[in-house]
């Protein structure tokens, strides 16, 4: 288990297959493929990535420390991480999604017109939810804030 990451622009139009270990995409990209189950799907630095219509992201855990996600394809995903650095996700697809665990904290950011449901664990510490979707805890739901900030 390890980490295969691309540290220039990541244009892919075909099937991308990794078996364990975690994906890195480092400086954006254009993708219309099936990213099947690899641990952890991690787009850590302030770039945008943009997952085309008839994409698949199919991982267990997906986290943006920073920049933006856009996703029109479909997204199928157990846990989903956003910020601290503003990490953005944009499910524009308009198709319900089902997570295990959410965490928007610092600028985080989830937007568009799909409704969320979170199954487990929303963690909100922080960012925003934005677009015409709901988001729906099924679960425990953790709301922090910083002191001071409800009066």
């Amino acid at each position: 288990m390890g980490i295969t990451q691309f540290s220039s622009f990541f244009d892919n139009n075909g099937a991308v297959d990794i078996q364990s270990g975690e994906l890195w995409l480092s400086n954006g990209g254009i993708i219309a493929a099936h990213l099947p189950a690899p641990h952890r799907l991690s787009a850590p630095e302030p770039v945008y990535h943009t997952f085309l219509e008839g994409s698949e992201i199919s991982v267990s855990n997906f986290l943006i420390n920073s920049g933006n996600a856009d996703v029109f394809g479909a997204f199928s995903v157990a846990n989903v991480t956003l910020g601290p650095g503003g990490g953005g996700l944009n499910l524009k697809s308009g198709d319900p999604v089902t997570l295990t665990n959410l965490t928007i904290s610092g600028g985080g950011r989830l937007t568009g017109p799909s409704d969320v449901t979170v199954q487990e664990t929303f963690s909100w510490a922080g960012g925003a939810l934005r677009g015409s979707g709901q988001t729906i805890s099924n679960g425990t739901m953790d709301i922090f804030s910083p002191p001071g900030f409800w009066r």
